[in-house]
């Protein structure tokens, strides 16, 4: 681990928390639903998409060249209930400029929406089949309900969408009710694709009009030896036409009755890529894995970045960045790399023939929460959630921290505010750079603060 010092606290730039909406919903800003921004640089544009009123989602724009925000257009209907917070919309946009949305599963179909026009919020079409052509009951979730969803495809949780050379991927955990969780009553009872277990891509050739499914590229069975387990995918992104994983694997706890891998601690960091030339899967050190990663090649090579230990026991939140000539993920920790027995502090892991750690210096941090991206001048940036003593139980301090030339700055964005999610801008500039969501108790459920972090220089 490289030893790290406490940073200086000097401001680094001119950045700022704007609010870029006052009609969001919690999980607006969705971990495990992103990107949920993307840069368009053709039309100095970037489009956001974020979960709002009715827990719908909505698209909006960032005009950098004007400076303006555009108006909120709902995308489609949300077909899960108000208060479950996982249907928040990932977005992508193809290379003709098309945007394409995934939202509103949890164990269901997905749903999917596609902008009418290129580079275009204000209409969007709803895509995959209608239900009333289905060819067999339908599985999901109590009190799921839509028109039309991917119905020939499995159904799943936590979508992450990309673009590469016109094809549009789809990464995600699989598993619809009532058999999202383990053994298959079906089948012999034993666990088998699509569950929990698994994680697969679905890979588009026709702008979104039909779906392969090319998985399951990661399969959990027998985790830990634990009789459930869940594939808890955490990012996807694409460099050389290889489509990076990272992921993390729960078990449950061991005392939980009836035993479940779904709701105990989330443990160990991995890290693979898919190989769009030959199908395959890789780690960074160039083993190859087949068409499937089991439980059984977790040990192996340089999948796993972070030993179980590592990790807090919700430090489940793994984020990479893509840089040039490495992969850096950042996680949270506790009692492991110097950091105080009881505190939790953010850690880098970077491949350099190898996983080589060091610890994000400055304040503990508030939440599991975390992003990392590169500045427009090529140093890396930590957005975090840090401790602060104000501002009441839930509140932190936003707190975005600078590597440049080894050393650390820190600087506070949003001070002692109720956040609960961040998420950067995929291909982002320094002047819109992330999003963040607020969870004031004292504002109505759908009219939360979705905030923008940015130099907003336009």
């Amino acid at each position: 681990m490289t030893p790290a010092s406490d940073p200086p606290g000097a401001d680094r730039t001119d950045a700022e928390a704007r609010v870029i909406s006052e009609n969001a919903g919690r999980k607006s800003a969705h971990d495990k639903q992103n990107p949920q921004a993307v840069y368009a640089p053709g039309e100095d544009t970037t489009f956001v998409v974020f979960r709002g009123e009715s827990a719908d989602p909505y698209a909006t724009y960032y005009d950098h060249e004007g400076g303006e925000i555009g108006p909120e257009v709902r995308i489609g209907t949300n077909p899960i209930p108000d208060d479950d917070t996982h249907g928040a919309p990932a977005l992508t946009i193809d290379d003709e400029g098309f945007l394409h949305v995934f939202y509103g599963v949890h164990n269901d179909p997905l749903s999917y929406a596609k902008s009418e026009a290129p580079y275009d919020t204000s209409a969007w079409e709803p895509m995959g089949q209608p239900m009333a052509e289905a060819d067999d009951d339908i599985l999901a979730s109590d009190y799921w309900e839509t028109d039309r969803a991917l119905l020939s495809v499995p159904g799943g949780t936590y979508t992450f969408p990309l673009t590469y050379q016109s094809y549009i991927y789809l990464l995600y955990r699989t598993g619809t009710e009532p058999n999202a969780h383990g053994p298959d009553p079906e089948q012999g009872d034993q666990i088998t694709y699509p569950s929990h277990a698994f994680a697969t891509i679905l890979r588009s050739t026709d702008g979104g009009e039909t779906w392969d499914d090319i998985g399951p590229v990661i399969d959990t069975r027998g985790a830990r030896g634990r009789p459930e387990s869940d594939a808890y995918v955490e990012d996807f992104d694409e460099r050389d036409g290889k489509l990076h994983i990272t992921w993390t694997v729960a078990t449950g706890d061991p005392d939980s009755q009836p035993p479940r891998g779904h709701d105990g601690p989330r443990r160990g960091g991995y890290h693979a890529y898919y190989d769009t030339e030959d199908g395959l899967l890789y780690d960074l050190a160039g083993n190859q894995y087949g068409s499937t990663i089991t439980w059984d090649d977790h040990s192996d090579g340089a999948l796993r970045l972070a030993d179980d230990e590592y990790t807090t026991r919700s430090g489940w939140v793994y984020k990479h960045l893509l840089t040039d000539d490495t992969v850096v993920v950042v996680f949270q920790s506790t009692d492991n790399f110097g950091i105080p027995d009881g505190k939790s502090q953010h850690v880098l892991a970077t491949y350099d023939d190898g996983w080589a750690f060091e610890r994000i210096p400055g304040s503990y941090t508030a939440s599991n929460h975390s992003h990392v991206r590169t500045s427009d001048d090529g140093r890396l940036e930590a957005h975090l959630l840090t401790e602060t003593d104000e501002g009441g139980e839930r509140a932190s301090d936003y707190s975005v921290l600078t590597r440049s030339d080894g050393e650390w700055t820190q600087e506070v964005l949003l001070e002692a505010e109720p956040i609960e999610g961040i998420n950067t801008v995929r291909n982002g500039t320094d002047e819109f750079a992330a999003l963040a969501n607020g969870i004031a108790s004292d504002r109505p459920q759908f009219s939360k603060r979705l905030w923008a972090v940015g130099t907003f220089s336009g």
